[in-house]
């Protein structure tokens, strides 16, 4: 039993040093890009960073079909099963407050607040992470270098709910 107990104890002590060690590591990922990235200076809330997320998922439909057919004068029911995979593209409005942001280069060097609205009138490519993350250097390569990367390095300590009309 002693034996048991050391070696849950060890156990226990390793993990809880792993844990600790990976907890400020950033996580590599995947980031959201962002289009039609603008800033909006005049709204009630202050000044907001909003643009548009596209997402996609793959969905598997599947259907079975049975029919009564005549097979040598006997009837005879056939089934048959079919799929089809559907590829499905969702959009989502971003909105966040300026303050809560960062902004970045690909290579990491910060870029002035005031040059963003330039930047963007460049139709430059804008990728978003979430705090704690980075992006996986494989995505990195594949990414033009003046991509602009937005990060979110806080959060407003009274979240507003932020309505923003659709442009029709």
């Amino acid at each position: 039993m002693r034996i048991l107990y050391r070696y849950v104890l060890a156990l226990l002590t390793l993990l809880l040093t792993v844990c600790v060690v990976t907890a400020d590591d950033p996580v590599a990922g995947t980031p959201q890009m962002i289009i039609d990235a603008r800033i909006d200076d005049n709204t009630p809330n202050g000044k907001l960073f909003v643009g548009t997320t596209m997402d996609w998922i793959q969905n598997h439909q599947s259907w079975n079909r049975e029919r009564t057919i005549d097979h040598g004068g006997r009837s005879v029911t056939a089934s048959i099963d079919r799929g089809r995979s559907v590829l499905v593209l969702r959009s989502k409005r971003f909105a966040a407050s300026f303050d809560t942001l960062k902004f970045t280069r690909l290579n990491g060097d910060s870029i002035d607040s005031s040059a963003i609205k330039d930047l963007l009138a460049r139709k430059r490519a804008v990728v978003f992470l979430h705090k704690g993350t980075t992006i996986h250097p494989a995505i990195v390569g594949s990414l033009h270098p003046e991509t602009l990367v937005v990060t979110r390095v806080s959060y407003p300590v009274d979240p507003l709910v932020i309505g923003i009309p659709e442009k029709r």
